[in-house]
């Protein structure tokens, strides 16, 4: 009978392949963090796509984070709301009429080419701010020789100055003859500034002649609200 006696070669093999087999199991089975040195492993040993943002540590997570952008363009104006309800009644305004003062003076000679004057003795009334002044004024005027043309009006003129005006730049121009004739202006003045003013006819004479035939001047000025 004859005996099987494998080659060295043989043998060799065989040891080879068992050792082979041998590693590949142990490393299957105790490969771990501890087996690995640290900063051994670098980027190109770890597979692409196989780490998710959990696996990373909270430090690394933040520096992901980027620099914040612009700011977008504005968006398109939105549409518009319903009407709200109506608010609740207002308490009540101040009473229209502030004050009225009466006018009843006799009308004074008026000089020829006379510049704008008061031709009565003036009432005195306060104004505050945002109040208007209204009033009305009647006169009888003549002259004793030539005639003449007058503006007629009722002014106003702050209280120690000598700068008068019309009361709303209203006035009437007048003939004025020998046979008086009766001059009259109404008048309302809204841009008049808080203060003391003083009120009276006016008149500014267009003519050489004095007006000097005169009665009485007739009628009030309001301060209204």
């Amino acid at each position: 009978m004859r005996t099987f006696r494998p080659s060295a070669a043989m043998v060799v093999a065989c040891i080879a392949l068992f050792v082979s087999l041998a590693g590949v199991s142990w490393a299957a089975v105790t490969v771990s963090g501890a087996n690995i040195r640290n900063g051994s492993v670098t980027g190109i040993d770890v597979k692409n796509a196989s780490l998710g943002v959990t696996d990373l540590s909270l430090v690394a997570r933040k520096a992901l984070r980027g620099a914040r952008g612009a700011a977008g363009a504005t968006g398109a104006t939105g549409a518009t709301g319903a009407t709200g309800p109506a608010g609740g009644v207002g308490p009540t305004g101040a009473t229209g009429i502030v004050t009225t003062t009466s006018i009843v003076k006799p009308i004074l000679t008026l000089p020829g080419s006379s510049p704008l004057i008061f031709i009565s003795e003036p009432v005195t009334v306060t104004v505050a701010a945002g109040q208007r002044l209204t009033g009305v004024i009647t006169g009888s005027l003549g002259v004793t020789a030539t005639a003449t043309q007058i503006r007629f009006g009722l002014c106003r003129r702050a209280t120690g100055s000598s700068t008068m005006s019309y009361i709303g730049n209203d006035y009437s121009v007048i003939d004025i003859s020998t046979a008086r004739t009766t001059a009259s202006v109404a008048a309302t003045d809204a841009d008049v500034p808080a203060g003391t003013w003083e009120i009276a006819p006016c008149a500014f004479n267009l003519g050489a002649n004095p007006v000097n035939k005169n009665w009485d001047a007739i009628g009030y000025v309001m301060v209204t609200n």
